[in-house]
């Protein structure tokens, strides 16, 4: 329980918005504390291996801003014991933190997607006004305890829950379905998939698409049969959307998600827009051709340079460089290795898909499910998954 506050607290809930860092620290080292007595005398190679390429790839990443004190703490606390601690989890325990985090999860999102119908009711419901002060770019926020909206004039406010951004919702949904093998039939899973759709973000559109189509090919030995089969419904897809489009084209479906669709000269498509021109420009014409390309600028200096609203893979190769970068698929990698199922390689795709607009692949949330997830993916027989709701 405590491991999946921490996850949470990854993605930014408004009740750990503004100076709570103190809080993620002491839920760490409390973990630590209650976890030391359960610890096995003997360190497995590969769970050798793990810690070893984890100090690497957390070295990098953290080497430019290592000058500062809390940098230090955060360092070796949240960044190598932590996670070293979640490598050492047995494949029961780590099938315990999924679906564990999976019901807190679910339960959260139910909540706030009835406080969401309440609200485009228009049903009155008390609220207070809230900043997440660590980014400016954000506006002020309405807080209905399980909903946050933002407080500005839209064309219509997307499904957030209690996170910081739709996209967040949706992007952690979508892992957290392919983790659960789209099991709708189950209600925490069913309630995550309505809160893919109610976000209405373009991105978790794709990864969930992208998601089912992996899984549903990976987990059969008859590859092409079914890639035809995806063929065909994703034309149909398309098709229909299109329609839908031309029709309807003031709708929350066409503005929010397929009018990100249309070509763009500059971006290639208009819903390409998660870095700047400032910063596409240093990326293009200055990083690329300079030194700090190996291990980059550093977050500090990368807040100082472009402060907020940029994301995509080449902040993190900006912030963090190709070593890093590096280190950190390979990290993901040896974790799919040690598994060797079809199906986790396609939960691995679908990360880097995620990564490309979001690179928060060392956020707990998700470092942590991959890391569990194959204790689940793993049991394969035929067409049919371990079922660990069952155990």
């Amino acid at each position: 329980m405590i491991l999946c506050v921490i996850m949470l607290y990854s993605m930014k809930p408004w009740f750990f918005w503004n100076e709570t860092t103190p809080i993620l620290y002491v839920l760490i080292l409390l973990f630590i504390i209650v976890r030391i007595p359960f610890l096995g005398k003997i360190l497995k190679r590969k769970q050798f291996v793990l810690c070893c390429l984890c100090l690497l790839m957390y070295s990098s990443v953290d080497l430019l801003d290592l000058v500062h004190p809390v940098f230090i703490i955060q360092y070796l606390f949240r960044n190598l014991l932590l996670v070293f601690f979640v490598i050492l989890f047995s494949d029961d325990e780590k099938r315990n933190l999924v679906r564990l985090f999976t019901k807190v999860y679910s339960v959260i999102l139910f909540m706030s997607i009835i406080a969401y119908v309440f609200y485009l009711l228009d049903i009155s419901m008390p609220y207070t006004i809230m900043r997440y002060e660590y980014n400016t770019g954000y506006p002020s926020f309405r807080n209905y305890t399980f909903l946050i909206i933002r407080n500005e004039t839209e064309f219509f406010s997307r499904f957030q829950s209690i996170f910081l951004e739709p996209g967040h919702v949706g992007m952690i949904s979508s892992l957290l379905l392919y983790v659960n093998q789209y099991n709708l039939k189950r209600i925490p899973v069913f309630v995550i998939f309505i809160s893919v759709l109610l976000s209405f973000s373009l991105a978790a559109y794709v990864l969930l698409v992208l998601g089912m189509t992996l899984y549903y090919v990976m987990k059969s030995k008859h590859y092409f049969r079914r890639v035809l089969h995806v063929s065909f419904f994703l034309g149909s897809v398309v098709v229909i959307s299109v329609i839908f489009y031309v029709n309807n084209p003031d709708s929350v479906y066409s503005k929010f998600v397929v009018a990100r669709l249309d070509y763009d000269e500059e971006r290639g498509i208009s819903g390409n827009n998660r870095t700047n021109n400032q910063f596409d420009y240093y990326y293009d014409k200055v990083f690329l051709q300079s030194n700090d390309v190996l291990l980059g600028i550093g977050d500090e200096e990368f807040a100082r340079r472009f402060g907020s609203g940029n994301s995509s893979y080449e902040t993190f190769i900006v912030q963090n460089g190709v070593i890093s970068l590096i280190f950190l698929f390979v990290f993901y990698c040896i974790l799919v290795c040690r598994c060797l199922s079809p199906v986790y390689v396609g939960l691995l795709i679908l990360y880097v898909a995620s990564f490309l607009q979001r690179p928060y692949a060392l956020w707990e949330v998700e470092l942590f499910l991959f890391m569990s997830a194959g204790s689940i993916l793993k049991y394969k027989c035929n067409d049919k998954l371990f079922d660990y709701y069952s155990t």
